[in-house]
């Protein structure tokens, strides 16, 4: 999300750099990407004293740094984010924290589990402005005690690829991949079992124990990878279920399936679906509060959450639906389009940069 943001607002006529940490080994620590500058810091091996030196790296750089920026931007309210606010506060730069996810597992939720992590929420809530991507998750924000007036709603946007999701471009990707022919379901994100991922492997045993055979995608990583393995084997579905792993993009995979499912329990305002509403695949999500409008019921049915009775219903019936859905498509395009554009999230997040004091 943030590499997309970057480009817009490069483009857009503002300078970005990005600082970050190394989650590939191979990746340099100096780049140019899409002629932004990208500063990638060591990734920490031992967590506690790591962590704590990656903070110190990321306080420094910007204090360091603070004559070439007008505002701090950092995703997601934790230890990173405590840091940069740290460090841009000691500089007298504004600093704008921008979160991620709603619930347990999101940014407010992550903090209220361990006595540790609630210090670093309230560091991270002495930003100068604070950005929400859904209504639940500025709920979230001012009951921890963030003011209202200090929060800015700026909904997650995506680029809309020129060359739409076609029924009959399934099967060059397809190939490529090596997928065969039975229906391809894909989901894309954390492997996490808040993801409603456990429910997604109880649908695939029923839709093959109702005689629709399918292969299912996994495209992420997540610390509960294992935990999934396992069900999946339990289930007797092990063979139909790929665990694909991290990739840089997941497009190929998108486009070589008939549907894009997200049946998580609880969300912010998922990049990953609006990515497959932007390709104009068929998608089916969880009946969840960052899911409801996105886009109309009958371009994006929502499936009741945990039920994997009725969650392999509904992928039969996008399954079926995929051979003539190339014009539901385009109208999900079109309102991707004019709503949730990664354009539209960039203009957002300027506006509340300058709220925030920045030149």
């Amino acid at each position: 999300m943030l590499r997309n943001l970057a480009t817009c607002w490069s483009r857009d006529g503002h300078t970005v750099e990005i600082l970050t940490t190394r989650s590939r080994d191979t990746f340099p620590a100096e780049d140019v990407v899409d002629g932004i500058r990208v500063h990638r810091l060591p990734r920490p091996r031992v967590h506690i004293a790591g962590m704590l030196k990656l903070m110190s790296s990321v306080r420094g750089e910007i204090r360091r740094r603070a004559r070439d920026f007008d505002v701090v931007v950092a995703s997601i309210l934790q230890h990173m984010t405590a840091a940069a606010v740290d460090g841009a506060r000691s500089a007298s730069l504004p600093v704008v924290a921008r979160t991620e996810g709603a619930g347990r597992t999101g940014d407010v939720g992550w903090a209220e589990q361990r006595s540790l992590r609630r210090r670093v929420l309230a560091r991270c809530l002495e930003a100068t402005r604070v950005l929400a991507v859904s209504p639940e998750i500025a709920r979230e924000l001012e009951a921890a005690g963030y003011p209202e007036s200090r929060i800015d709603l700026v909904p997650n946007g995506v680029p809309v690829p020129g060359q739409p999701w076609s029924y009959a471009g399934r099967a060059e990707h397809r190939s490529a991949l090596k997928l065969g022919d039975t229906p391809v379901i894909c989901f894309t994100g954390r492997l996490l079992k808040a993801k409603g991922l456990p429910e997604l492997l109880g649908a695939m045993r029923r839709l093959r124990e109702s005689g629709r055979r399918c292969q299912l995608l996994l495209v992420g990583e997540g610390a509960d990878q294992m935990i999934l393995e396992q069900r999946a084997r339990e289930l007797g579905v092990e063979g139909d279920v790929r665990f694909v792993g991290w990739t840089e993009d997941p497009t190929p995979y998108l486009r070589a399936s008939d549907v894009y499912v997200l049946p998580s329990h609880v969300e912010g305002r998922s990049t990953a679906l609006l990515e497959a509403l932007a390709l104009g695949m068929p998608a089916l999500a969880s009946d969840i509060e960052a899911n409801r409008g996105l886009v109309p019921t009958d371009l994006l049915p929502l499936a009741p959450v945990g039920n994997e009775e009725a969650l392999a219903r509904m992928l039969g019936e996008r399954i079926a639906a995929a051979p003539a859905w190339d014009g539901a498509g385009a109208r999900c395009r079109e309102l991707v389009l004019q709503v949730h554009s990664v354009e539209t999230a960039a203009r957002g997040h300027v506006e509340a940069f300058r709220r925030a004091g920045a030149a």
